[in-house]
């Protein structure tokens, strides 16, 4: 079993194509069915189920398919390291980001390893938080940018800064809001996405707030084009919305009463030593996030005349203030 094999193989599993992989490859499609007939004979298994639409890795393929990608990525370790005696970081670095967080913090980071680094290649791979700190056990990246702190073991955090979470939606919706509380919004939910609202649940019962019924949505598009038509309210991170709110299409306003955050944290594996490469990469990481920072890209920014909106008491404690009355 060599390396161009598995090269081959995973480019495959990826593409669930020979044709697409050929053509990402650059490698004649004869040629690349060749070399994963030699591997399936070298391994005596199956690794594709082959349809007259698409192949799809077996069992084996899948079970090859963990360990192809953790010899590829430490053999382009291996080679970064030793470019790196070099002096000048070269090689290829893999970061993981969130879909709420790529496209805030990673433009710049790679403008300026363009611009300054031109022998620095850089992989972005997106997925959850949950899912990238998998990849990172599996040396399937280098290093992650996470929407939360480093749960697994052997994975080390730093928090780099911590993102405001505030009520969002039209802005007519807001005033609303603002003026009568949620109480008045029985017909109109809550957007959120599953990871959101796990992040806020433990919190919300701790207030023990009541809201409107929830519609959880996999996708921020969804959420943002319902927030623009109306749809309803949602309670998110302020920076998922940056470009609408500046664009004055929707509003944030804090939730009084409940400093609502979550951090923002690089996590690296402890098992693996980082390259020079993947170094600088956290390096200009840290620089972008402390940029966004100050431009207060991850705080709620406050306008004239805005005011917090109060968490709804729980039904006990409006039995209890009724009584009072």
């Amino acid at each position: 079993m060599d390396l161009r094999k598995l090269v081959y193989f995973a480019t495959i599993a990826e593409c669930a194509s020979f044709t697409k992989a050929s053509e990402k490859l650059c490698v004649a499609q004869s040629a690349l069915s060749r070399q994963i007939k030699l591997l399936e004979d070298e391994l005596e298994v199956e690794l594709f189920l082959r349809t007259s639409k698409a192949v799809e890795l077996s069992t084996a393929g899948e079970a090859l398919l963990e360990h192809a990608y953790g010899l590829i990525h430490g053999f382009e370790r291996a080679k970064a390291d030793i470019q790196d005696l070099r002096g000048t970081p070269k090689g290829t670095v893999v970061i993981g980001v969130p879909p709420s967080l790529g496209p805030i913090v990673m433009p710049e980071v790679v403008k300026r390893i363009q611009g300054e680094f031109p022998h620095l290649s850089l992989k972005i791979r997106e997925g959850t938080s949950v899912v990238m700190e998998e990849w990172l056990a599996k040396g399937r990246i280098d290093l992650a940018l996470l929407g939360h702190a480093p749960t697994s073991l052997g994975l080390r955090g730093e928090i780099l800064t911590e993102e405001q979470i505030g009520l969002i939606g039209r802005t007519d919706l807001i005033e609303s809001a603002r003026a009568v509380g949620f109480t008045a919004f029985a017909d109109l939910p809550l957007v959120m996405t599953l990871q959101v609202e796990l992040l806020l649940d433990e919190r919300l019962r701790k207030a023990r707030a009541i809201f409107p019924s929830t519609v959880e949505i996999d996708s921020i598009q969804v959420v943002k084009a319902l927030l623009r038509h109306g749809a309803g309210l949602t309670m998110m991170p302020v920076g998922f919305f940056r470009s609408e709110i500046a664009r004055d299409e929707l509003r944030a306003v804090p939730i009084h009463g409940s400093r609502l955050t979550r951090p923002i944290a690089l996590a690296f594996s402890l098992s693996r030593p980082m390259s020079a490469a993947a170094t600088q990469v956290a390096e200009l990481v840290r620089a972008e996030v402390a940029a966004l920072v100050a431009a207060r890209t991850f705080t709620i920014t406050s306008t004239p005349g805005a005011s917090a909106v109060f968490l709804p008491a729980s039904r006990a404690n409006r039995r209890t203030a009724a009584t009072a009355r």
